[in-house]
């Protein structure tokens, strides 16, 4: 081995990028299996909504393919040569192409839900502000990715770029989460116990989304800070994309569990009951009403079931 290449670590560079890789590849094939349960269940959803989800799987397919491609390359074609790590192919950089499109469509979806709830612009408008902000940064790093000869240079020319996109991406994930939160929590004195109950599942939900998001951003620009020579962080890298995808799909099909069972529509049924009094001959009314009420989130509508009796 050349000189330069004396002190070459293969587990933090090689090995550190296919453990990523094949993380990737089952969160991966997680996201196929809830894009088949969103197109069963949800056959009446919003076209632009199924357009959506479409367009994200396809950018996701095209980024599993783009790093696949970029790890057969590192380890197959140039099997040996510990240089061509400080080169890697331009599928690398693609992927990052499709990782930022990824990113932009789920965190614009859910700035439009935040509109949902607020019934309000200001608060969506400043997540999109923040989303335009890392869509930009992103881009800034794609193209110095494109034009470096060596990933030394990159990492030190991108690493400003790069830890602002960072910072804005969890920055805009947490936004994201607590707003949803904020304006759920607000609905929730209005219902009646068991809607109330639906909207905290939807608030645990929110969390755990937008807290999977953040973390990822988060791990990639802790180790992109710490260990910038080494390939710690596009381990991270070529998960956010795949994170980014399932949070959006699992928000989607979260609404399976909340319609089945008595969140399964809306409808109201009364019946009423007569008994005569044998001895007087007055009629007694009863009027048994079944009513359910309606938590919105965004689009769509939870259900939850109250019984009311209304007496004469």
């Amino acid at each position: 081995m050349d000189q330069p290449f004396a002190g070459f670590d293969a587990n933090g560079t090689l090995g550190a990028t296919t453990i990523g890789i094949i993380l990737s590849s089952i969160l991966y094939g997680v996201a196929v299996v809830q894009t088949y349960t969103y197109y069963v269940n949800f056959v009446d959803d919003h076209w632009w909504l199924k357009s959506l989800v479409a367009i994200v799987m396809l950018s996701d397919t095209a980024h599993m393919a783009c790093i696949v491609h970029a790890l057969y390359t590192l380890n197959i074609t140039h099997y040996g040569d510990p240089s061509a790590v400080l080169l890697p192919p331009n599928t690398f950089f693609v992927a990052a192409v499709f990782s930022s499109f990824i990113a932009l469509c789920v965190q614009g979806f859910f700035a439009y839900r935040i509109k949902r709830f607020s019934k309000r612009w200001t608060m969506a408008v400043i997540c999109l502000l923040l989303v335009i902000l890392r869509l930009i940064f992103s881009i800034i790093v794609t193209i110095k990715g494109f034009e470096m000869t060596s990933m030394i240079e990159f990492v030190r020319d991108s690493k400003s770029a790069l830890t602002v996109m960072l910072t804005v991406s969890v920055g805009c994930d947490a936004f994201i989460a607590g707003s949803m939160c904020f304006y759920l929590g607000r609905q929730r004195n209005k219902f009646n116990k068991h809607t109330t109950k639906t909207i905290d599942k939807i608030i645990a939900w929110t969390l755990e989304t937008g807290f999977a998001n953040s973390i990822a951003g988060i791990v990639m620009l802790v180790f992109f800070i710490q260990f910038p020579n080494k390939f710690l962080w596009v381990s991270a890298f070529v998960l956010v994309s795949r994170i980014f995808a399932n949070s959006l799909l699992a928000s989607l099909n979260a609404r399976t569990i909340l319609r089945s069972g008595k969140f399964d529509g809306l409808q109201a049924t009364s019946s009423t009951f007569s008994r005569a009094n044998a001895r007087s001959g007055v009629a007694m009314h009863v009027e048994m009403t079944t009513q359910k009420e309606t938590a919105r989130d965004g689009d769509f509508d939870y259900i939850a079931q109250s019984d009311h009796k209304i007496l004469p």
